[in-house]
């Protein structure tokens, strides 16, 4: 369910929020406010991208695989960015899980 347009007067995402308003407006019908529980996982490395977030009251992280197997922190994105924006390139090793319980807007992705 697509949220109300009011509800996107001054939205909590900052990235959002600096968008020009003309961009922004185009985005907004596309939006859909997701809830996140925690560790869910919102993007498998290797599997194709489904949708953007842009965290409005929540954090994911963003992990990686070493090539021991052990796992690491190598980012965190808050209602301060959107992602998986620089994550879109192929073969990565990276995994986005939820966090923080809270929730996100989500736009399903149109790019390859």
């Amino acid at each position: 369910m697509s949220l109300d347009k009011n509800l996107f007067q001054q939205p909590s995402n900052k990235l959002l929020a600096a968008m020009p308003a003309s961009d922004y407006q185009r985005l907004v019908p596309h939006l859909k406010l997701v809830p996140l529980e925690v560790p869910q996982i919102l993007y498998q490395a290797g599997e194709p991208m489904t949708h953007v977030y842009f965290p409005e009251k929540s954090m994911v992280s963003i992990v990686t695989t070493m090539e021991d197997g052990s796992t690491v922190e190598v980012g965190i994105v808050s209602n301060y960015g959107g992602y998986p924006g620089n994550f879109r390139k192929q073969g990565h090793n990276h995994n986005i899980i939820c966090a923080d319980f809270g929730r996100c807007y989500a736009d399903e992705c149109r790019c390859t």
